[in-house]
């Protein structure tokens, strides 16, 4: 695993997951630095679905970038998920 030590996969399919698919499509576009210390990627699946995979050097910074790209969960839901996750 190199460098990295955390690891996560997210999957959003459906009509009402378009915010997060288009959130995960769009955080994945451009080059990666060299050296970044989380890595992101994204690919659609079907017509209204993606997957995010992330890789990251800490714990701490791939659960900042999977809030960060969950955040539109909170409008689908209405509610926070991370709000009370223990």
């Amino acid at each position: 695993m190199g460098t990295f030590e955390a690891f996560a996969t997210a999957v959003v399919l459906g009509p009402r997951a378009a915010p997060l698919r288009d959130a995960f499509l769009s955080a994945a576009m451009g080059p990666i630095p060299r050296g970044a210390d989380v890595i992101v990627a994204a690919s659609p699946l079907g017509d209204d679905g993606a997957v995010l995979r992330v890789g990251s050097k800490s714990t701490a910074a791939l659960l900042m970038t999977l809030h960060s790209a969950l955040s539109p969960l909170t409008g689908i839901l209405g509610d926070d998920p991370f709000a009370r996750k223990w």
